[in-house]
This record gives structure tokens, C-alpha cells and sequence, in this order.
């Protein structure tokens, strides 16, 4: 064979001596086995201690239903916000999951003994929270899809299959009676605001009530129901003050009378002549009816007496009408003093009559102010009534609620079979001493075979005997 023969028929070494390893491989294990056996009993070994170590985990899974308020909001309507929104679950599961209640289950428990003293509480809490899940269903009310009903499924991961179901029931409970008594809580909450609100608004009532009846008393007369009285009393405080009028003129006419008994008649005599005269011209612009007119004729009629028959002296030199004209002047002076005290009593009348308008507005303000404090009090006294009620439904437990659907039962077996973590670790010892073999192989090279001697040499096989056994 030629030299460019040789060299066209010669192969990679590698590939040469994969292929013959191929052809034997127990001859691989013949020549490597103590080191493909320390790979596989060390591997071995390290997973078997691990499988010891590692303590099976077992979940418990418990269910709770979320649902609706029971009664109609047509006929009740709660004054607790409902479990229909996600950030409400989400606040009440955060509850559940708070350090006060993981810290009572790990202490209610027993959770985690051997590591109760190596590691904090912290730690211990956020470990067990890290073992805790709760998730949500979908909905299996597909037919109404208005109805707030939602399914939560709590699990628990721990080492005992017991405790595992405890906790998950546990937290089932914890779930239901936070929202029991949150929700009881913000019922009991906004009825005690109302209820504040109602005293407020009672007491705004009465301050607006008080303030009307001072108002009242501080301006007595002068209200809008006191006008009609007062113009009908001061229609007869006029009327009356006409009457004294005429009575001063009367008494005026007579004293004049008096004064004059004493005249010649031809003086009497013109004096009824002018008044005659006087009379003409009232009769002339006025009626019969007039005041005016109407004195004019008595002093007329009462002078013609006068001159008719004029008084006589008596014995003692005094003539009977001195002490009519003293009369008279009594008369008049009373009758100017009762004129007075009319004349002022008209005159407050009138100042009342003319503040009215001004009492009147005021008056409708505070009317006003106390109709608006009434209304918001009868509002909040139908939003108290409403929140007893709704107070009442969530102690009826009649509200949205969570309920047990389904409690946790100890698990019949773990979460994951120690066998799958010992089988990985053997197949990897198996694995790694083959890899280990081979490097041993492709490292250190023998010459397995004439092909892989042609291979790696420079020269061609002449000739090759058999293995001797």
C-alpha cells in the first residue's frame, strides 16, 4: 500500500476509539473499575443519606365557601361592605395569615419543635406562612353569575398528616371567624356613628328650637303673628282718640259758655251768629256727618241754651256756673292727659308694626334652620333604624358569609415519595461512573484494536495475534 493510500484510509483517533468502546464496553470496566466504583458508591452513599434525612411532607387541604347576603338588599340592606371584591378576600386572608394567629397555631401545635430554639419567632412565622396556601376556585355558580359566591381551598404542608389536617381546619376557622367578626365589628361601628350623629343632630334640633323661643320671648309684640292685633288695636286707639277729641271740644264749648254767662246777650248774640256762620261754610265742603260739622251744631244748640237762660246769683254772690267751669277744666285737663298716654301708645304700636317685616325674616331663618336640622334628624334617626338592622342580620349571620364546605382529613400518604429522591441519586452515581470511565479512557488512551493502532500510529499493521487467555 502507498503512502497516499495509507494516509486517505487512517481516521480520527477519537472517533476510532469510541467506536471500539462501543464494540466492548466491560473491557472499560475491566480497566477502570476502581475508579468508576469509588464514583458510584459515593454518589450512592450521599444519596441514600440524604433520603434518610429528608422527612416526608404531607398537605391537608380544607374548603371554604364564600357566599352572598342570604336576605334580599330590597328588604335589608347591610351597612358592611360584602366579600364580592377581591380586595375585601384579600383583607380577610391577610388577617388570617397576621403573626398573632400563626404565633397561637405554632404555639397551639407544636409546630417546628426542633427548630422552636434555634430560630426566632419572626422566622418560625414567616416559614409556617410559607407553607400555607390559599387559592381560589372557579366559580361553580355558572348559571347565575350575579350571585358573589366564590370557593377557597386552604392548604397545609407539615410533617405529620395530623397536624397538617389540625392546621388546615384551624385556618378554616381562623378564616370564618375573622369575617364574623369583622363584619360584626363594622356593623356595630356605624351604628354607634349614627347613633352620634342622631345625638348631634338631636341637639342641633334643640338649639335651633331654644333659640326660636328666645327669639319669641326677646321680641314679644312683634312678631308676624302679633300684626293682625296690633292694627286692630290701634284702629281702636284712633277711634278712641277721635272720641276724646270730641269730647275737648265739648267740654272746650262749654267752658267757653261758662266763661261767657256773664256777657251782655248782644255779645251771646254774636257769638252764635258766627258760629252759625262757621257752620255754614263746614257744610259747604263737608257732610252732614262730618266731626266738624257735627260739633259745630252742638256748640250751637248748647249756645242758643246758654242765651236762653242765663244763671242767677244766689244769696251769697255766686253764680252756679263757677263751679261748672272749674268742673270743666278738670275735665279738659284729664282728657288732655288721656289724650297723651293714646298718643304714645299709637306711636309704639306703629314702631312695632314697622319692625314686623324686618322679625319676620329673621324669624323665617331660624324656621328654616331648624326645618333643615329636623330633616337631616329624621334622616339619621331612618339610617339608625336601618343600621340595627343591618346589625341584626349580621348577628343572625344572615350577611355574606364563609362557611366550611369541606374540612381537612390527615393525608393517606405524603406529598412526594422518598423514592424519588433516592432514584434520581442512584441513576446519577450510575450515570457519573460511566462519565468518569470514559474520561479515564479518553485521558489515558489503550489501544483497543489494530484499526485504533492504524489510527494513532505512523505506520500501517503488518500482522496481529490473538489475545492469549
Amino acid at each position: 500500500m502507498s503512502q497516499a493510500g495509507y494516509e486517505e484510509e487512517q481516521t480520527n483517533p477519537l472517533q476510532v476509539q469510541v467506536i471500539e468502546l462501543a464494540k466492548s464496553p466491560m473491557g472499560m470496566i475491566r480497566r477502570r473499575w476502581l475508579w468508576m466504583l469509588l464514583a458510584l458508591v459515593g454518589v450512592s452513599a450521599a444519596s441514600v443519606w440524604i433520603w434518610t434525612q429528608v422527612e416526608p411532607t404531607y398537605r391537608a387541604t380544607s374548603t371554604v365557601l364564600v357566599s352572598s347576603q342570604q336576605i334580599p338588599e330590597s328588604f335589608i340592606r347591610s351597612t358592611v361592605r360584602g366579600l364580592d371584591s377581591l380586595s375585601n378576600v384579600n383583607a380577610l386572608i391577610g388577617e388570617v395569615l397576621s403573626q398573632k394567629n400563626l404565633s397561637n397555631l405554632l404555639e397551639r401545635h407544636n409546630l417546628y419543635p426542633d427548630l422552636a430554639e434555634k430560630v426566632p419567632r419572626n422566622d418560625l412565622v414567616w416559614y409556617l406562612r410559607a407553607n400555607i396556601s390559599i387559592d381560589q376556585q372557579r366559580n361553580v355558580n355558572t348559571r347565575q353569575p350575579s350571585e358573589s359566591t366564590a370557593i377557597f381551598v386552604i392548604s397545609y404542608e407539615g410533617d405529620s398528616p395530623e397536624a397538617a389536617a389540625a392546621v388546615a381546619n384551624d385556618l378554616a376557622s381562623i378564616l370564618i371567624a375573622a369575617n364574623l367578626e369583622k363584619r360584626s365589628a363594622q356593623a356595630r361601628r356605624t351604628t354607634e356613628f349614627l347613633r352620634g350623629e342622631l345625638n348631634r343632630a338631636a341637639a342641633q334640633v334643640a338649639e335651633a328650637s331654644r333659640e326660636i323661643t328666645e327669639f319669641n320671648q326677646a321680641h314679644r309684640g312683634e312678631l308676624p303673628g302679633d300684626l293682625s292685633p296690633l292694627l286692630q288695636k290701634l284702629e281702636r286707639l284712633q277711634a278712641e282718640r277721635q272720641n276724646v277729641n270730641e269730647q275737648m271740644s265739648s267740654a272746650e264749648d262749654r267752658l267757653m259758655q261758662f266763661e261767657t254767662a256773664g256777657t251782655t246777650t248782644s255779645s251771646a248774640e254774636e257769638q252764635l251768629l258766627q258760629m252759625r256762620l262757621q257752620l255754614d261754610n263746614e257744610m259747604a265742603i263737608h257732610t252732614d256727618e262730618h266731626p266738624n260739622v257735627i260739633a259745630l251744631q252742638r256748640r250751637i244748640e248748647r249756645m242758643q241754651g246758654t242765651v236762653q237762660a242765663r244763671p242767677q246769683q244766689d244769696d251769697q254772690g255766686f253764680s252756679p256756673h263757677s263751679f261748672q267751669i272749674a268742673s270743666t277744666r278738670r275735665e279738659l285737663e284729664n282728657l288732655r292727659k288721656r289724650l297723651t298716654i293714646i298718643g304714645s301708645q299709637i306711636t309704639e304700636i306703629d314702631t312695632r308694626v314697622d319692625r314686623i317685616p324686618r322679625r319676620t325674616e329673621e324669624l323665617s331663618i331660624l324656621q328654616q334652620k331648624t326645618a333643615v336640622l329636623q330633616e337631616t334628624h329624621l334622616e339619621f334617626m331612618r339610617k339608625v333604624k336601618d343600621a340595627e338592622l343591618a346589625e341584626t342580620l349580621e348577628s343572625a349571620q344572615q350577611g355574606p358569609q364563609v362557611t366550611l364546605l369541606d374540612r381537612a382529613w390527615p393525608p393517606s400518604g405524603p406529598v412526594q415519595s422518598p423514592l424519588l429522591i433516592l432514584l434520581p441519586g442512584l441513576l446519577a452515581a450510575f450515570v457519573l461512573s460511566l462519565l468518569i470511565g470514559l474520561a479515564l479512557e479518553i485521558l489515558d488512551p489503550v489501544v483497543l484494536s489494530a484499526a485504533h493502532f492504524e489510527a494513532v500510529g505512523t505506520a500501517p499493521v503488518v500482522g496481529s495475534v490473538y489475545e492469549l487467555h
